[in-house]
């Protein structure tokens, strides 16, 4: 057993639940990690902002030496806050926190889940970015694309490249019982795409495939919506889907990690098509779990083996993604076979303990 005294002390700075950084708190506490989840004590996340940087000497009397960073949006502006004087104030407390965290003596961790924010945060993002990289001890780089963009465009010195990995949701019922429920007849091909409803994940792009598909074929949209702008253009194009006949269920709200298992399972394909991105949790257990996904070709995404995946090429086009909507359609078993023994292989080599292992070297190196 690990010495307690003798344990390092690393706080996750997470406010929300999220099913990937509990797995990984869990993960690294049986390697003798003590790792633990920032606590949302104070009610609002304004306060909670404003008083993140004073709040670092508290975690360094508690004992803790590593202050781990996931994400900026949500943690370091509210996401209500429109007003551009105070986008510039708030990125103003950022550097306040990275600073103040070095002055208390801690250690910063990020990992670049996504090396741009996917929606504006700051008014220089990437400004932000290459300050967060310089504040940081080591950057966590989640692919070989993600480490050579920190090294070269964001000037990281300490970089360690670790294959993501994500702990694989169990379904609750048969892949049968949740076609049945969602009303898919036996033979008809199941397009779905969930997840956070947000332009870059290409929502409105899959709509308008739909209509200049028009296959045979349902299709399941599921997801937390997103800004109210787009959330207009959304359910605009939905209902045009629906009034010319297609065969779209579209379910709004939080899906469960039972939930997402159930709806990948009983897809045919898992539809992203991405505008930008580096790095998706969807795609990834889409992959373990054998389900063909489609995918924008863009250079984030460039780490995916080539016969893993179909290919929407050119990306961000609705005209591409009905084509390959149309191509997928029309694949042999034996070529959809092919494409998911690739995507297995590829997921197999990207396992928990090759994911976990290394942050937690990476952690006792910075402490020795």
């Amino acid at each position: 057993m690990t010495n307690v005294r003798s344990q390092i002390k690393v706080l996750h700075y997470v406010w929300w639940r999220n099913a990937h950084i509990d797995s990984l708190i869990k993960a690294q506490r049986a390697h003798g990690i003590d790792a633990r989840q920032s606590q949302a004590l104070i009610p609002t996340s304004m306060l909670r902002i404003l008083f993140a940087p004073f709040c670092l000497a508290g975690y360094r009397i508690l004992g803790y030496q590593i202050i781990h960073l996931h994400w900026v949006a949500g943690h370091f502006k509210p996401s209500t806050s429109t007003s551009k004087f105070m986008a510039r104030f708030y990125f103003q407390w950022f550097k306040l926190f990275l600073w103040s965290s070095h002055v208390f003596g801690l250690q910063v961790v990020w990992t670049a889940h996504n090396l741009l924010p996917h929606d504006q945060i700051f008014p220089d993002d990437l400004l932000a970015r290459k300050y967060l990289v310089s504040h940081s001890d080591v950057v966590f780089a989640l692919n070989p694309t993600s480490k050579q963009n920190l090294e070269h465009r964001f000037n990281a010195v300490s970089v360690t490249e670790i294959p993501v990995a994500e702990v694989i949701p169990q379904p609750t019922e048969s892949r049968e019982e949740t076609r049945t429920s969602l009303g898919i007849k036996p033979g008809e091909i199941l397009f779905s795409h969930f997840g956070h409803i947000r332009p870059y994940k290409g929502t409105d792009k899959f709509l308008q495939a739909i209509g200049i598909a028009n296959q045979p074929a349902q299709f399941l949209i599921a997801g937390t919506p997103g800004p109210n702008e787009y959330m207009e253009t959304i359910h605009s194009l939905k209902d045009s889907a629906l009034n010319s006949g297609m065969k779209l269920n579209y379910q709004e709200g939080f899906l469960l990690e039972a939930e997402l298992a159930n709806f990948i399972q009983a897809s045919d394909f898992l539809v992203c098509p991405f505008e930008a991105i580096n790095n998706s949790g969807f795609v990834n257990i889409a992959f373990a779990m054998g389900v063909p996904v489609i995918l924008s070709d863009v250079e984030g995404l460039s780490w995916v083996p080539r016969d893993a995946a179909i290919w929407i090429h050119p990306a961000n086009d609705a005209a591409s993604l009905a084509q390959t909507i149309k191509r997928a359609c029309h694949l042999t078993p034996d070529e959809v076979t092919q494409i998911v023994q690739s995507a297995t292989r590829y997921s197999q080599d990207r396992n928990w303990d090759s994911y976990v292992l290394p942050q937690v070297s990476a952690y006792k190196a910075l402490i020795q």
